[in-house]
């Protein structure tokens, strides 16, 4: 059994096996925005900010209804609405008016979502059908808000169509936005989410994918660089405002060989992959401080400190290091690449989204704790009312209540303390180019993903996501001179001519001889053994490895089970993880 990832899809797939049939996502009982009372779950929610709404979309909603509550055999149904939430003005998660907008897209888990908020629209592509239904046609979606928390959904007509039809619709890939401009990088693929597919597998495919929103155009491009096989699963990703046109930077997530997944290996802290996607080159960089444990399904959010620095918040996720869900936060504050963690815990949680909201505050929205198993995930309450949390990125703090009156966000004191000591000078770079990269120059304000120029956000579907951001805006907060690299906007370069008619005939060969090795009975990818030591001073001294059955077999197990979650965590686990500081606090009562 593959463990960890395993849990995520099989509340789905467990759900259209006992009904007997599978359900097309459109028969549901209740509503898609419940009363407080009611609400119980929001599974694999994405969020985006626009103007002053944030707009929540896809996932599945679980709800007690007319005194009872969600059954074992139904406990969720697809979303069939976009939500939206105003965060004009402040209010308390059991308080908060949410409002329903009907939704003609096709009902998705886990997409990629792909914000352009200088223009009113979001973006969605890929996915998987919720109840384990048929994939979806390879299409991109757009949202068109209408500025008072309404919009309307319309399909995408692509200005290049050889590109897109050329790739695989995924899920679980890092995605995040800049500047009217989408990446996404890896996920996994199987025939529940791209209709070129049939057979049992998943599959892991390497390489990422810009979509340029204001032209239409979509790209591939090669991740080789990317930590050693180029694939992420459930990962995230994060555009930060270094160098000379801005990075990538990919948090966590899971690798696995190319091919039928049947091993993977979560990610660790110890070093982090950015990317120029101007100049498609990866670079690497060590970290230090008070790392995560490995994790999966978690979220993020980006905001830049008045005095040149960007912090990067991480909430939650499934971590096999501890074989639990993080209920923690933690702060990666650049460019000193260095780890903070909160004192303040929320509640256990994955498959959220995370967005900033106003000028210091961050909104969780939805998710489960994966590792209470099926249905039990999905059926029990949720601690936070609506399934919202806020968390003070100044203070560091969890709160119920969103307060549209907030200060402008500066970075937490440790982090300010770090700074002032001199932390800056012990970095050790893991090349002259990086620290160009961070140190020399000077860095404009230039946010991106957030509400405002100094803040971003990405999360996977219900995740992550899964957050998206919003464009920057123009900032008169001054900016010290603490980090360098001047940021302008990332600018798409379209190849022409009888090369670019290459490498698309090329891309159409080589997902025509992928799509041939999927749908081979006889064709399985060869186990591989995963590095299992972790130089002196790191986070663990093993990295666990772990296999999976295939999926009929799982599905039988299942169902003679009841789905029992068993996880075949085969690597050490580092006990003294699994405990809390004793200073540590626990906000969960919201």
């Amino acid at each position: 059994m593959r463990g960890i990832r395993s849990l995520f899809v099989l509340p789905s797939v467990l759900g259209s096996i006992v009904r007997g049939a599978v359900d097309d996502g459109l028969s549901r009982r209740g509503v898609d925005n419940p009363t407080p009372e009611n609400f119980r779950r929001h599974a694999f929610p994405a969020a985006v900010v626009i103007g002053d709404y944030v707009y929540i979309d896809g996932g599945e909603m679980s709800q007690a209804e007319g005194g009872q509550e969600p059954s074992e055999s139904k406990p969720s149904y697809a979303m069939n609405s976009t939500l939206s939430l105003p965060i004009k003005s402040s209010w308390t998660n059991d308080s908060v008016s949410i409002r329903s907008i009907t939704k003609k897209a096709p009902l998705q888990n886990q997409q990629i979502y792909w914000n352009d908020p200088a223009v009113n629209s979001f973006y969605t592509w890929g996915g998987m059908t919720a109840n384990w239904g048929e994939a979806a046609d390879n299409e991109i979606w757009k949202f068109l808000a209408d500025g008072e928390g309404g919009g309307e959904w319309s399909k995408v007509t692509l200005s290049t169509i050889v590109a897109f039809s050329n790739s695989l619709r995924p899920i679980g890939a890092a995605f995040t936005t800049h500047n009217g401009v989408g990446y996404a990088l890896g996920g996994d693929v199987s025939i529940r989410t791209d209709t070129s597919i049939s057979g049992n597998l998943t599959t892991a495919i390497p390489g990422y994918v810009t979509f340029d929103m204001r032209n239409l155009t979509f790209t591939n491009s090669s991740s080789d660089g990317f930590e050693k096989y180029g694939t992420n699963m459930n990962g995230r990703a994060e555009f930060i405002p270094f160098g000379p046109d801005g990075l990538l930077i990919f948090l966590g997530g899971s690798e696995a060989p190319v091919g039928g997944v049947t091993e993977y290996d979560q990610l660790d802290w110890n070093s982090l992959s950015m990317l120029d996607p101007k100049t498609n080159k990866w670079y690497s960089q060590k970290t230090t401080g008070s790392k995560p444990t490995t994790r999966e399904r978690h979220c993020t959010v980006g905001v830049a400190g008045p005095n040149g620095t960007y912090e990067i918040f991480i909430y939650g996720g499934m971590s096999d290091q501890t074989t639990s869900s993080s209920d923690e936060v933690f702060v990666l504050s650049l460019p000193g690449f260095v780890f903070f963690k909160s004192s303040s815990l929320g509640t256990p949680r994955n498959d959220h989204a995370c967005v900033v909201v106003g000028k210091r505050q961050m909104l969780s929205v939805g998710g489960t704790n994966g590792y209470e198993g099926y249905p039990n995930s999905i059926l029990q309450a949720d601690p936070w009312k609506q399934g919202l949390g806020i968390f003070d990125m100044s203070q560091m703090q969890w709160a119920s209540s969103y307060d549209a009156n907030a200060a402008e966000y500066e970075s937490p004191q440790v982090i300010r303390d770090w700074y002032d000591q001199g932390g800056l000078a012990s970095v050790s770079w893991g090349s002259d180019d990086v620290k160009a990269l961070f140190i020399d120059g000077s860095n404009p304000n230039v946010g991106d993903n957030g509400t405002s120029s100094t803040t971003s956000s990405s999360s996977g579907p219900y995740s992550s996501s899964t957050g998206t951001g919003d464009e920057p805006q123009t900032s008169s907060t001054p900016v010290g001179a603490i980090v360098g690299g001047a940021v302008g906007g990332v600018a798409l370069l379209a190849a022409i001519g009888g090369a670019a008619g290459f490498l698309l005939r090329r891309r159409m060969a080589q997902k025509a001889a992928l799509t041939d090795k999927l749908n081979s009975p006889t064709w399985q990818y060869p186990l591989v053994e995963m590095p299992t030591e972790a130089s002196h001073g790191e986070l663990a001294t093993q990295q666990p490895r772990y296999e999976l059955a295939a999926h009929d077999a799982l599905f039988q197990q299942n169902l003679q089970e009841h789905y029992a979650p068993e996880q075949s965590y085969t690597g050490t686990t580092d006990q003294s993880l699994q405990g809390r500081d004793q200073e540590t606090t626990s906000d969960v009562g919201f």
